[in-house]
């Protein structure tokens, strides 16, 4: 690849907001050029393609089924390409080892995926795992205070109040996901009811220990309970 030219990419996302978005955040960077957009892994693996690409990103849930197993199968198809997974879905480095995939990215990190795409573009891979798990006894009781509340939660009102935690806005909580700032402010009462909280730093305090102390410390692998059903 020529220093001037642009990186080539695909997307497999079955939401074409969601694609929508990425290109919107992608091709404002001026570094990329999209080949082409799938809605599921049926059409990523049997339409034509112009040339080959150098970047995909691939969300795991799609209208035909779980990516994960089907990734061999891109990576024939697509030799030399650079698959980065980009999701909603926690997954841990041993399903992505497996996989053998070069990053992954939440959706909720989207600020992060043009540095994503060149990196994993430049040959080298891009995992953001921001904190080492540790060993932490589980059974302690305000670690199952703070799941019952939390699993209250649908999993959109999860996705909002892991955003909440970075002081967005609902504009920009809206921009994240896609949906209406009106939206979000729905979800972000009904959050709020759900949690109990009688104050702001209440609401701080509760987010931070579960997104931090328990999502990324204790539980890596994914926390124990009703939360975890789709």
């Amino acid at each position: 690849m020529s220093t001037n030219a642009k990186i080539k990419y695909i997307i497999i996302d079955d939401h074409p907001m969601v694609r929508q978005g990425m290109k919107y955040t992608i091709e404002s960077s001026g570094c990329f050029e999209l080949l082409k957009e799938f809605d599921s892994i049926r059409t990523a693996l049997t339409e034509p393609m112009p040339t080959l690409p150098e970047v995909m990103i691939l969300d795991l849930e799609l209208k035909d089924g779980d990516a994960l197993p089907a990734i061999p199968r891109l990576k024939s198809r697509f030799p030399g390409c650079g698959i980065i997974v980009y999701t909603h879905l926690d997954c841990t480095p041993k399903q992505l080892d497996a996989a053998g995939v070069n990053g992954y990215l939440r959706k909720t990190d989207a600020e992060d995926l043009v540095e994503a795409m060149q990196v994993i573009a430049g040959g080298k891979n891009y995992f953001k795992y921001n904190v080492e798990p540790v060993h932490i006894d589980v059974s302690d009781s305000r670690h199952l205070f703070i799941i019952k509340k939390f699993s209250t939660l649908t999993r959109r009102q999860l996705e909002i109040a892991e955003l909440m935690r970075l002081q967005l806005n609902n504009r920009q909580i809206g921009e994240r996901l896609f949906i209406s700032a009106g939206t979000v402010d729905t979800h972000r009462k009904a959050i709020k009811e759900k949690l109990d909280v009688t104050d702001k730093a209440q609401l701080f305090e509760y987010l931070d220990y579960y997104f931090i102390t328990l999502k990324k410390t204790c539980f890596p692998d994914g926390i124990p309970g009703p939360q975890q059903k789709r």
